[in-house]
């Protein structure tokens, strides 16, 4: 029976016409790493700071370790700021034609 086909074929969303293509594959993820890269760098530096904090810690250097996190907890507000000032920039990259009724949550 041709069943599973047309029951496909029926959850199919209905075609839009006019709606602009908009690049998906290779060329997205090209463009979200490249908008996301300095916050991937601040991550590290993140990371790096919580790693040292923590082996302060554990040799009892509890002024360091304080440092050492507060300085990562600068960095973590830092990367998140940066990892939403590229979503805003992905968003408005990926949803530049003007329409008001498509919206490309990719």
């Amino acid at each position: 029976s041709n069943a599973p086909a047309a029951a496909a074929a029926a959850a199919a969303p209905a075609a839009t016409p006019n709606v602009p293509w908009v690049a998906t594959g290779d060329s997205v993820d090209a463009e979200y790493k490249a908008a996301r890269e300095t916050a991937a760098h601040v991550a590290v530096q993140r990371n790096r700071m919580f790693e040292l904090a923590t082996q302060a810690y554990q040799r009892g250097d509890k002024k360091a370790a304080r440092d050492l996190s507060a300085q990562g907890r600068r960095f973590q507000a830092e990367m998140e700021q940066l990892h939403a000032a590229a979503a805003h920039e992905i968003f408005q990259s990926r949803n530049s034609s003007g329409r008001i009724d498509v919206l490309d949550l990719h």
